[in-house]
């Protein structure tokens, strides 16, 4: 076995001497606890059982394609080279799935007054252009941006569709989005980004303490990610998948709970936990890779 296969094998399975096998899906924090509950779900009288990390989507991508890692949660898309350079390495095909899809919502304190924000001026905030709250119609207040590190693929995701170059400086970070909640809630001139399932309740209401941003597409209305309809037509702006990936050494449990995932029964659960079914377009594409 070659040596940079020996620590993804730890992470293929373990096997405790009840003759009970674990297989380790490891990345986005994101989607960790939404999986951790279908894993739940699943290993019910199960002898393999699926064992959920978070860590976040960049670290484990990292994993993933050096080869520590053969089981990927990711709430970003690999590209295209990072899916041949794992293949290369496995000399196997990678399989991506689409297990769930969720909304990522810009957030402020509800006493702040701004309530609407196009994309433009979401970009200015990112890179710096707009400093002050009183430039939106809001308060004279500087604004305090809060964020995720750079392991998150949220980061990734935000920083890829507002501030390629680059974020402005002066961004305090948080290790998840609920200290990214918890701090806008306690700061009337704070800004941030986060996963739809942290400000909403199972029923998919928001929360108290935070007002999700309308956004609106420069000329055109404003959406809010509350607008079922908006968000799984596609028209919100901030819709993304969440993803899995896995090194196609055909095992029959991964491949068991990812079709479990993805039942009318799966998704249901997906669905209660904060985030949204996948559509047909999502369908289709996990067909092609045989879910």
């Amino acid at each position: 076995m070659k040596l940079v296969s020996i620590f993804a094998f730890l992470f293929l399975f373990a096997c405790t001497k009840s003759g009970i096998e674990y297989f380790t899906f490891k990345g986005s924090n994101t989607s960790k606890e939404v999986v951790q509950v279908l894993a739940n779900q699943y290993n019910k009288n199960k002898l393999s059982k699926i064992n959920v990390i978070g860590c976040g989507s960049e670290q484990a991508i990292e994993e993933f394609v050096s080869g520590e890692l053969y089981y990927l949660n990711s709430s970003r898309k690999l590209t295209a080279n990072e899916i041949q350079k794992t293949e290369k390495l496995h000399n196997k095909k990678v399989k991506e799935i689409i297990i769930g899809l969720d909304v990522v919502s810009i957030i402020v304190n509800p006493k702040l007054g701004v309530n609407d924000l196009s994309l433009t001026q979401i970009k200015d905030i990112f890179q710096g252009n707009i400093k002050n709250w009183k430039e939106l119609d809001g308060p004279d207040l500087r604004i305090h941006i809060y964020g995720r590190q750079s392991s998150s693929g949220t980061h990734h995701f935000i920083q890829q569709k507002f501030a390629p170059e680059g974020f402005v400086s002066g961004i305090t970070e948080k290790k998840d989005s609920k200290e990214l909640v918890k701090a806008v809630q306690k700061d009337l001139s704070g800004f941030s980004y986060v996963d739809f399932a942290s400000i909403s309740t199972g029923e998919h209401f928001p929360i108290a303490g935070i007002w999700p941003i309308n956004i609106s597409i420069e000329g055109e209305s404003s959406i809010s990610p509350f607008e079922r309809l908006a968000v799984l037509n596609g028209t919100y702006p901030l819709l993304r998948p969440l993803y899995q990936y896995i090194v196609d050494f055909d095992n029959k449990s991964i491949n068991d709970f990812i079709k479990f995932e993805l039942t009318v029964n799966g998704q249901e659960l997906m669905e209660k936990n904060g985030f949204f079914k996948i559509q047909p377009m999502n369908v289709q594409l996990n067909m092609e890779n045989g879910f």
